[in-house]
């Protein structure tokens, strides 16, 4: 968890410029991408102002041959898709999406 949340912490400068400039739209069908990991930033968490909710990471084909051979082809997209989450009894749930990166 603590290197996850370093990642995540090492990414706000990019976020940072992102925001500067214009957003650029999701890659249509990316949910079906292969799935690199899940997260989930709580309150309390470092992260928690910025990146609290639950985290997606996808990777197209491209991606993934740079996931398992250190080397990211042209054409590597990875999506980081960071969603709002809600407190239920005994559960989270997803909410709307809370920015574009």
């Amino acid at each position: 968890m603590i290197a996850a949340a370093i990642a995540l912490l090492s990414l706000a400068p990019l976020v940072q410029a992102a925001a500067a400039g214009p957003e650029v739209p999701f890659p249509l069908g990316y949910r079906g991408w292969t799935h690199i990991k899940s997260a989930w930033v709580g309150e309390g968490g470092m992260g928690f102002p910025r990146f609290g909710g639950m985290h997606h990471i996808y990777a197209n084909p491209a991606a993934v041959r740079g996931y398992k051979t250190g080397a990211f082809p042209n054409g590597s997209v990875v999506v980081f898709d960071v969603l709002e989450t809600k407190a239920a009894t005994g559960s989270l749930t997803t909410g709307e999406r809370k920015f574009a990166m």
